[in-house]
């Protein structure tokens, strides 16, 4: 026995020093049979009129419907087909079938949850016009607060801005911030058993989920809706969730020649005084991040048949001295037709 245990003492310093890895590298990881934490997800709040209802399917036929206000958090790099019915106005019959196209998820500091600041979507606002036969895109970003415009919103009404005719409402978004969601509301019906198929599995997190399975496909959008994230530091937090304040920033702060404080950024924080000598000074505070990041919307539609027409005046006149003149007419007679899809 004192000869056994020799000989297994040594065996037993080996496994104690040698790394993990290498000690169970011949071995397969085991597979985790328990679902995995629902972050990070791209949560959206649905919002319209009372009685407003939203369908999602999630692999079967069979749908589960949601009363309006809710929040529904979604995986990114996926495209989701929706039912959309119960609207004022219309037949319980009625129905529509949009597309979300998630691009992005809202990465937050240490500490804050992304389900806090969902992105709003108001259901109902373009059901008239997608009823006339035309294709609505509305494209959700996440506002620049360097570029923000000075207006107070509302939650469940953000901002609005229109794509002009033939431009794409995701570049118009992008040169007013970060687009997140994309979504397209035609008119063409679908059958439960096409909702079905264009769902995958374990990429929806209704209310009352607390986990989510795997996703049964990978991400087909674009990779960059795919955040990166440090092992031990988390995910980098966007720019775009602060509004900065305070402290001195572009051209300093200071006293002119005539006593009179100069030099004020509008974010900038700065206080004026007198010592015991008389003698004025600037004391400049501190500069903080304020976490208030704000969605906005950018709206685009194609019609089945439009007609844009470039206006201008009909008479130009100039004069170049006392005597001469010079004048010319011109007509503007350019016409620009667009034909669109009757429905997404």
């Amino acid at each position: 026995m004192r000869r056994i245990e020799c000989l297994l003492h040594p065996l037993a310093i080996l496994c104690l020093v040698l790394p993990a890895t290498a000690v169970h590298a011949q071995y397969p990881p085991p597979v985790r049979p328990y679902p995995i934490p629902v972050e990070p997800l791209m949560y959206v709040r649905f919002a319209g009129p009372g009685g407003a209802r939203v369908t999602f399917y999630r692999g079967g036929i069979a749908g589960e419907t949601f009363t309006a206000p809710f929040t529904a958090g979604f995986r990114p790099g996926y495209v989701y087909r929706m039912k959309l019915s119960g609207l004022p106005g219309r037949s319980e019959e009625f129905s529509l079938y949009p597309t979300l196209e998630v691009r992005a998820v809202l990465q937050l500091p240490p500490g804050q949850r992304a389900v806090n600041y969902p992105a709003p979507l108001v259901l109902s606002d373009d059901v008239d016009r997608v009823l006339t036969g035309a294709l609505v895109t509305r494209v959700i970003a996440l506002e620049d607060p360097e570029r923000a415009v000075p207006v107070a919103t509302k939650p469940d009404r953000p901002l609005e801005f229109q794509a002009p005719p033939g431009r794409d409402p995701v570049e118009e978004a992008r040169e007013r911030g970060r687009p997140f969601l994309v979504f397209r509301m035609g008119q063409r019906d679908y059958s439960p058993e096409e909702m079905a198929q264009q769902t995958v599995p374990g990429t929806v997190c209704l209310p009352g989920d607390k986990y989510l399975p795997a996703p049964q496909y990978p991400p087909y959008l674009p990779w960059t809706c795919l955040p990166l994230f440090d092992p031990l530091l988390g995910s980098r937090h966007m720019p775009e969730v602060f509004v900065k304040d305070g402290g001195d920033v572009g051209l300093r702060a200071g006293i002119d020649p005539e006593g009179k404080l100069v030099g004020l950024d509008p974010t900038d924080t700065v206080a004026k005084y007198q010592d015991s000598c008389g003698r004025p000074h600037v004391a400049v505070s501190n500069r903080v991040c304020l976490l208030v990041p704000r969605f906005i919307h950018t709206r685009g539609e194609i019609a089945p048949v439009g007609q844009v027409a470039l206006l201008g005046p009909g008479r130009t006149t100039s004069v170049t001295g006392p005597t001469h003149g010079l004048g010319q007419r011109t007509a503007v007679d350019r016409q620009a037709k667009s034909a669109g899809p009757w429905g997404s």
